[in-house]
């Protein structure tokens, strides 16, 4: 009795010192350092990019939530890359002790959701492996894309994009898989009298070689 007495003493002071830990972690958090650490990783990967987030903290399980989270061109001009509403990022244990950035993630973007998995290999961020699965993205939200090809766009895209770069090949290949539903084109200046173009539902099978983007399948 007295040796199950003493064992409860022992796992009570170990469970107060892992609540007092995580609650300093918490607290003490380097959110700002965190924020570098991303920005730097993104510039590694492309120099024209960075990071920016509204909030970084930690979450359970073992893992980064995201709040507001920004891919942005380095010279601030125009409207964001890319956007997150909320993302979770959780580490690939096996990978990361062999020293690989290798994580997966998943949250909300353009009142849609999205779930992938980014590894890369090596600290110079010549070799990227992604892939990402997205559903229910409201286009008229992307305000990035309409700004690129200066128009209005909405609808509803959904899809799954795989991407890897080598390097022996810089420019980096992948191929994505997409579904835009209930789409629309809003032209900024009529086009033979026609002020928008109503898409319904399109299918869209696509390959990324040589920084060339080609269509391979549409319906």
């Amino acid at each position: 009795m007295a040796f199950a007495a003493k064992n409860k003493k022992y796992l009570g002071y170990a469970l107060y010192v892992i609540l007092v830990t995580l609650a300093l972690f918490y607290y003490l958090f380097p959110a700002e350092a965190v924020k570098e650490f991303f920005d730097a990783s993104v510039s590694r990967i492309n120099p024209q990019l960075g990071f920016k987030a509204e909030n970084i903290r930690p979450s359970l399980p073992a893992g980064l939530r995201i709040d507001s989270g920004r891919i942005v061109l380095q010279d601030n001009r125009g409207a964001d890359v890319f956007a997150v509403d909320s993302l979770y990022i959780s580490p690939q244990l096996l990978k990361l002790v062999r020293g690989d950035y290798a994580v997966d993630f998943s949250g909300t973007a353009y009142k849609g959701a999205l779930d992938g998995a980014l590894h890369v290999p090596e600290k110079d961020g010549k070799t990227v492996e992604a892939e990402l699965s997205f559903k229910n993205w409201e286009l008229g939200d992307y305000s990035f894309l309409a700004a690129k090809l200066q128009q209005t766009i909405t609808g509803r895209l959904s899809g799954n994009i795989a991407y890897s770069r080598k390097p022996e090949d810089p420019a980096g290949s992948g191929k994505a898989d997409m579904k835009l539903t209930d789409g629309r084109v809003q032209f900024q200046t009529p086009i033979f009298g026609v002020g928008s173009l109503d898409l319904q539902n399109i299918g869209l099978e696509l390959e990324l070689a040589n920084g060339q983007v080609t269509i391979v399948r549409a319906e």
